[in-house]
This record gives C-alpha cells, structure tokens and sequence, in this order.
C-alpha cells in the first residue's frame, strides 16, 4: 500500500514541492486496486476480513468504498494525474505476485477490462 499513500501524499500533501519531484518508485503497489487479476485466495481472505470488521483501506483496494466505481477512491486518485509531475516513473512488478495483479502494479488496463 505503500505506492498509494505516496500518490496520495503527492496529491494532497505535497503541491508545494512539486518542482521539486524527481522520480517514483513503486515495488509491487496495487495501483489500480484488487478489483480484478487477484488470486482467489487472498479474494476469500479480503471478502472474511471486511465481513468481520469493515476496513477502510481494504474497501478502497477492492473498490467497495463507494456504490458508484467513479466515486471510488482508486479511481478518484488515478483520475489526478499527479504522476505527470516526475520526470521519471518506475514501476516495478512480477508476474509470480499473488498479491497484487501485474496490471495493477504496472497501472496498465488487463485485457478483460480494456
């Protein structure tokens, strides 16, 4: 969740500064949520936690923070274009990565999505 709470900094927090950014670095960061590319088991392990105890981070990352997707806040913070402001973006992110989709960590559309 680390990638997300930097865009969200860099959103909110930081305007003063934003001549200052040189690059982003994330490692794995579920940029575009889990709503889709996430293995099944952590889906059932999402799906307990949420049922037992409302998170908010959680339901952001799965997109259930708002009725209406366009409201939500993965899309809200994707839809900012603060990322424009780094001379250079990198994005790292592996295939083998049960947590967090290859598409979501790369901000990239899945194929079933696009």
């Amino acid at each position: 969740m680390g990638g997300i709470i930097a865009r969200a900094a860099v959103k909110n927090l930081m305007k003063n500064y934003y001549d200052q950014f040189g690059f982003f670095c994330s490692l794995s960061s579920p940029h575009l949520g889990y709503l889709s590319g996430v293995d099944g088991m952590i889906k059932a392990g999402l799906w307990a936690i949420l049922k037992f105890k409302p998170i908010k981070s959680l339901q952001q990352l799965k997109m259930d923070d708002n009725k209406n997707l366009k409201q939500s806040f993965i899309y809200n913070l994707s839809k900012t274009g603060h990322l424009k402001r780094f001379r250079r973006v990198i994005l790292f992110s592996s295939f083998e990565d049960s947590y967090v989709s290859w598409h979501s960590a790369r901000i990239s559309a899945h194929k079933k999505v696009s």
